[in-house]
């Protein structure tokens, strides 16, 4: 009776354990992969300041869930000097679209690549304000307290005809260190949406954005 009482604890011990190696197994891939941009250090997904755009490209072409897109040309005022910006995105929601995109800008000559900063985009505000928390969270226990913070706002970005498109800028985090690191997440709706979501070159119209 004792043994088979002690067998009965064991194996609920085993369920137990594995009911917990489950639950941390089915983290949320936008979680997880937020922890992978955060701890990339200077390398991000072969990206890295003064790598080749030529070595980008040959990078990203063959990788099946990602999509390298051109941005267009950033105006300098040396007509001889143009940077570009490029867009590396990807689908981490499956059947509820999420997209990780990668901002990338080139240097002066367009030779190289410059900096780099990564956006997500998805149709659920349960997930931007999630995504949020989490990068925020992280970013004051890694750089402390911000030296900035902004709550609901009015922004907008012209296009080329410069019609000027508004959205809600919900929440955002300013922190100065070595360089600045800003955080927020925006709602966008109707043109806004569509504006923006064409301007990183999605193949779909999201409505909320949250940056690191």
């Amino acid at each position: 009776m004792i043994k088979r009482f002690i067998a009965v604890c064991v194996m609920m011990i085993m369920l137990a354990s594995g009911g917990v190696v489950r639950a941390s197994e089915g983290q949320p891939t936008h979680l997880a992969v937020i922890d992978e941009v955060l701890n990339s250090g200077d390398v991000l997904y072969t990206i890295y300041p003064g790598m080749s755009l030529r070595d980008l490209r040959e990078n990203f072409k063959g990788a099946a869930q990602w999509t390298i897109a051109d941005g267009g040309e950033i105006k300098n005022y040396d007509p001889n000097k143009h940077s570009h910006i490029y867009y590396v995105y990807r689908n981490i929601g499956g059947n509820k679209p999420l997209y990780e995109s990668i901002c990338i800008t080139s240097d002066e000559n367009n030779e190289s690549v410059w900096s780099y900063r990564v956006n997500f985009f998805t149709t659920s505000e349960k997930t931007a304000r999630t995504m949020f928390n989490k990068i925020s969270n992280e970013y004051k226990i890694r750089y402390g307290m911000p030296s900035g913070h902004r709550e609901k706002h009015r922004t907008g970005m012209a296009n080329d005809k410069r019609e000027m498109f508004e959205w809600d800028s919900m929440e955002s985090y300013v922190w100065s260190k070595k360089e600045v690191i800003l955080t927020g997440w925006e709602h966008m709706e109707g043109r806004s949406a569509d504006f923006l979501s064409k301007h990183f070159r999605l193949p779909e119209t999201m409505y909320y954005r949250v940056c690191m």
